[in-house]
């Protein structure tokens, strides 16, 4: 009988970074599609939205998607900047996900000029170097998929080098030391380029000044007042925003505000 490491090994692809996520075969895309995506959607919205209202004279015309998937980001953006968007460039590892993003944006108008890729390495051999340099750079989640912390971090500096103005991170860590690896030099880097990030569970990073929390039905009023401390800690405003999908929830939340 099959270890149920064997059983798993076959959903897992190989890329330049080693094992990562699962293999997206149609009948898995047209799952994540009708499970999945409308919440990475209204996630990637939310920060999106975010990062209009801090940068208000900000408007990309260059988009670089880590990790597209069925084009979440891309739907987001769209509704953020509706007008501002000339080039897109999607970089994901399953076919099935590339066409499934280019099914459902289907006979839109006014579309950007959309590429896809399979990896980082095959849009560089593809672009000029000028080419390379992104007004905004997303990555919802596809960060949390690849094992290796030292693979992480290499992508995380490729993001960063393909970054002009904006590189906005959304993952999950196993712990908050994951993200101090590679977030805070990002942080502390250079000043023209702002980095956004949205991660769990508990960070601890100084700069840090806007923190997203999900789903805040899950969670108690200690350990959503532990969530508000982490961001404030440093010398520039911070904000703490919590989402719920259930409206019983509001009530506690405007309770734990007052």
């Amino acid at each position: 009988m099959k270890s149920l490491d064997d059983l798993s090994r076959r959903w897992k692809i190989k890329s330049s970074y080693g094992v990562i996520g699962f293999k997206y075969q149609e009948d898995v895309t047209v799952a994540y599609v009708a499970s999945r995506m409308p919440s990475v959607y209204s996630a990637c919205h939310r920060v999106l939205k975010e990062v209009r209202q801090r940068l208000p004279g900000f408007s990309p015309t260059s988009v670089l998607d880590f990790g597209a998937g069925p084009g979440s980001a891309l739907w987001a953006m769209r509704e953020v900047w509706p007008r501002s968007l000339e080039r897109v460039n999607l970089v994901e590892q399953s076919n099935s996900m590339q066409r499934a993003a280019q099914s459902l944006l289907g006979d839109l108008k006014d579309l950007p000029l959309i590429h896809s890729y399979d990896s980082i390495q095959a849009l560089n051999r593809k672009l000029e170097k000028r080419d390379r340099a992104h007004d905004l750079v997303i990555s919802s989640y596809a960060l949390g998929e690849i094992p290796s912390l030292r693979d992480r971090i290499t992508i995380v500096h490729q993001l960063w080098d393909h970054t002009q103005d904006v590189l906005v991170k959304k993952m999950k860590l196993k712990n908050h030391y994951e993200m101090r690896e590679y977030n805070i030099e990002i942080l502390e880097d250079e000043e023209e380029k702002h980095a956004h990030l949205e991660c769990r569970p508990y960070p601890d990073v100084p700069n840090a000044s806007m923190m997203v929390v999900m789903n805040t039905e899950r969670f108690g009023i200690a350990q959503l007042h532990q969530l508000r401390g982490r961001v404030g800690r440093g010398t520039k405003k911070s904000r703490c925003v919590f989402l719920s999908s259930t409206s019983g929830t509001l009530e506690r939340l405007k309770a734990y505000k007052s």
